[in-house]
């Protein structure tokens, strides 16, 4: 454990576990024109960005902690902010994986995909304990030159060679012991990979941050040699 130490969550009753959205934008006009006409975005002056909040559009997002049970004094409750580096890219920056998977959802709704498309996620591979500091900044946990890239579908390539094997058992005991290696290498403290909402929607996106905090979660808890290979054998047990 953590020395006693309680775990961050977010207002609306996530563990905190920072999610960054990459949007490929091919029409910022039409982007931001969307972003105007929404009541739950506005223009933060002091964020220098568009600050997506839990009023209006939003209110019936289901939450640990609902709309009604956020304090008055609190309203409206940020829940993530939008950037422009670039002109064709966007970022949007939340504090939970629960949020980043609604806004991919709400925003594929109102932003039309010839306009913006979402392409990768980056995760923070850690959870965090309650201070009396102020939140961490988004900004600086997702320094774009520590973020390390990772391609899932690496592991296919990394496969290729084993059909050359001709015995059907040897070359399934050969796919098994790399998948296993694999599995067990540890995450970057930020990670990022693609997101293939379009074609497989949002549960396979969802599935892939739930893993993380599981893996995240154990090592808070103090097991930090615990791996995705862990949460295989736990699935497929004798794997």
């Amino acid at each position: 454990m953590n020395s006693g130490q309680k775990l961050l969550m977010t207002m609306t009753g996530e563990i905190h576990q920072p999610v960054r959205l990459y949007y490929e934008v091919y029409d910022k006009a039409k982007v931001l024109q969307v972003l105007k006409t929404l009541r739950c975005v506005q223009f933060d002056l002091d964020k220098d960005g568009w600050v997506w909040l839990f009023q209006s559009e939003t209110k019936k997002f289901k939450f640990a902690t609902p709309y009604g049970k956020i304090p008055k004094h609190r309203r409206p409750l940020v829940l993530g902010v939008f950037h422009f580096p670039q002109e064709d890219v966007m970022w949007l920056d939340v504090r939970s994986h629960q949020r980043a998977t609604k806004a991919i959802v709400f925003f594929d709704r109102r932003i039309p995909r010839s306009a913006a498309q979402v392409t990768h996620a980056a995760i923070v591979n850690r959870l965090f304990g309650v201070t009396t500091a102020t939140l961490p900044p988004l900004d600086a946990l997702f320094d774009e030159a520590k973020i390390i890239e990772k391609d899932p579908e690496e592991i296919l390539q990394t496969a290729a060679p084993l059909r050359a094997i001709p015995d059907v058992r040897e070359r399934i005991d050969q796919a098994f012991a790399l998948m296993d290696q694999k599995s067990r290498e540890p995450l970057p403290d930020v990670e990022k990979f693609p997101v293939h909402f379009y074609e497989d929607g949002i549960k396979s996106f969802e599935t892939a941050l739930k893993l993380r905090q599981m893996v995240a979660f154990e090592h808070w808890q103090g097991n930090t040699e615990f791996t995705f290979g862990d949460i295989m054998q736990k699935i497929i047990p004798g794997l």
